[in-house]
């Protein structure tokens, strides 16, 4: 694990339903950045905080179908300042058609049954997905099997 004071000036702001709290509050001040963690119960489809320079949307829109999605983004897109940022971190699909791909394949079934119309994206998916919500995918950073899409 790494240091909670690699980054000493950063502060986090996590949204989540209000029935994450203590699961949330419990997982700060046992990495020690209870200091610097807060929580605000809400919901994502509703509104986000305000204020932030960064939102980080970590494997949520894999779960969602592209309108669910839409009303995310665009309610990120409403809060983050115009030098702010939006990172996402989510499997990215290869957009190659007819690859045996026992891994994608699981991966969608996954989402079909487990999720109400959720699925994994390619690359230009996601971007198609993010300028509907009025954002410009600037680069993909892969990590392993899953990929960091930032605007």
């Amino acid at each position: 694990m790494r240091s909670p004071n690699r980054y000493p000036n950063i502060h986090c702001t996590c949204l989540d339903l209000p029935t994450a709290e203590q699961g949330a509050l419990k997982m700060f001040r046992e990495s020690g950045l209870a200091d610097r963690c807060n929580f605000v119960g809400g919901d994502f489809f509703v509104d986000v905080p305000a204020g932030a320079d960064a939102y980080l949307v970590c494997t949520v829109l894999h779960d969602w179908g592209d309108e669910p999605c839409l009303k995310i983004l665009r309610n990120c897109r409403r809060r983050i300042p115009d030098d702010g940022r939006l990172v996402i971190v989510d499997i990215i699909l290869s957009d190659e058609k007819n690859v045996s791909d026992t891994y994608r394949n699981a991966l969608d079934l996954a989402m079909l049954f487990q999720t109400e119309g959720g699925m994994e994206r390619t690359e230009p998916e996601f971007r198609e997905l993010l300028a509907k919500a009025g954002f410009r995918l600037s680069r993909v950073i892969p990590m392993n099997e899953c990929s960091a899409v930032g605007y």
